[in-house]
């Protein structure tokens, strides 16, 4: 396990200080647009470098160069580097957390480019009109409130910004079924059949792990504050969320745990229920963070709350591969965009996402210019 926090490169049972001068993480406020207050963690271009050097040097080092024309960009998978905060970009970036969560991020976007978001509401279906060449919408709410209508009618585009590619995959399937010209109508088949295959063989779920725990019970033990965990088949990441409210003024403090792929689709395939998982998922966590309670002799703190979020195609293994970030079919103004499509060049699976957007959305603008 590889760790961060202040000065120190830290590893499990063993603490080696960092040379003078160098520094790993700086974590201070600040005022991020459309995030609101946020702590972010910067990780110094020194410090990172510094452990990828011992990295190198161990048999992870040889593991990950073998597997780098296989894996490179792929977002970590389970390949020991989740979202490439070892290797990617990130080591040379400041880290940002959405405020109050993660899911933050998005409505904030909406907010500040004025989109009018209709939330609580799952699209069930889409469905081209041909005669009018617009789409329509068949949706369900989620809370129970009315939401919006069961059908909405006349769209002039749909995008397809979701982490399922099955989902783009069952539209395209639908236009080519529909499709006069033969020519168009398998290279629709053929990029509904690689994006139905992506979901298949290539997006693993995640049932990340959130642990509340009194506060100071585990961060005063625990020499670090985020770490990747290269060497384990149940646990990718750790980190503490010091800086999301209502974080330590409770009396708790908040951690969180992103399990393998292979632990999760376990776990999923067992039929345990959220009470079930959580527990599993504290087992292992558990293990990998024990070792810093054995002299006290009290054994690591219970937690005061558990909690699982499920991902069914949390993880992308491998992209798709493709030339360009996103697809654009003009006839049809449906566009797919997603981590899935191609692999970031700094590896994360945020950074793909956020690259093949951008351009979708370039392409959507360029559909209706003048």
């Amino acid at each position: 396990m590889y760790g961060l926090r202040g000065g120190s490169e830290l590893g499990i049972g063993s603490r080696k200080e960092q040379p003078k001068g160098e520094r790993s993480v700086i974590v201070r406020e600040r005022e991020v647009k459309g995030l609101g207050h946020s702590k972010l963690a910067a990780v110094g271009q020194g410090g990172v470098r510094w452990i990828q050097e011992i990295i190198d040097q161990t048999q992870l080092g040889a593991m990950q160069k073998s597997g780098e024309a296989s894996d490179a960009g792929s977002g970590g998978g389970d390949a020991g580097d989740f979202c490439g905060f070892v290797n990617g970009r990130a080591k040379d970036s400041q880290l940002y957390v959405g405020v109050s969560s993660m899911a933050s991020v998005c409505a904030g976007i909406c907010q500040l480019a004025g989109v009018d978001v209709l939330s609580r509401t799952r699209v069930a279906d889409v469905q081209f009109q041909s005669a009018s060449k617009s789409w329509d919408l068949a949706c369900q709410s989620e809370g129970g409130d009315g939401g919006a209508d069961p059908h909405m009618f006349g769209f002039d585009a749909v995008v397809f910004a979701v982490h399922n590619p099955a989902f783009g995959a069952a539209a395209v399937q639908r236009l080519a079924a529909e499709a006069r010209d033969e020519e168009i109508r398998a290279r629709l088949s053929r990029l509904a059949a690689a994006l139905q295959d992506l979901r298949d063989t290539q997006k693993g779920p995640l049932l990340p792990l959130r642990a509340r725990f009194p506060a100071g019970s585990l961060s005063a033990q625990v020499p670090f504050d985020a770490a990747t965990c290269p060497t384990s088949p149940d646990i990718q990441f750790i980190c503490r969320h010091g800086s999301l409210p209502p974080g330590d003024a409770t009396g708790e403090e908040m951690w969180t745990a992103v399990p393998t792929t292979r632990l999760s689709r376990e776990l999923l395939q067992r039929g345990l229920d959220e009470r079930g998982q959580c527990e599993e998922l504290h087992q292992r966590l558990s293990g990998l963070l024990g070792s810093f309670f054995r002299d006290g002799g009290g054994g690591m703190p219970a937690p005061t709350r558990l909690s699982v979020k499920r991902w069914g195609a949390g993880l992308t293994l491998r992209p798709l591969g493709l030339r360009e970030p996103c697809v654009g079919l003009e006839p049809w103004r449906l566009g797919i965009c997603g981590d899935f499509l191609q692999a970031a060049p700094g590896g994360g699976p945020l950074e793909a996402a956020a690259l093949s957007g951008y351009q979708m959305g370039d392409r959507v603008a360029s559909w209706f210019a003048a």
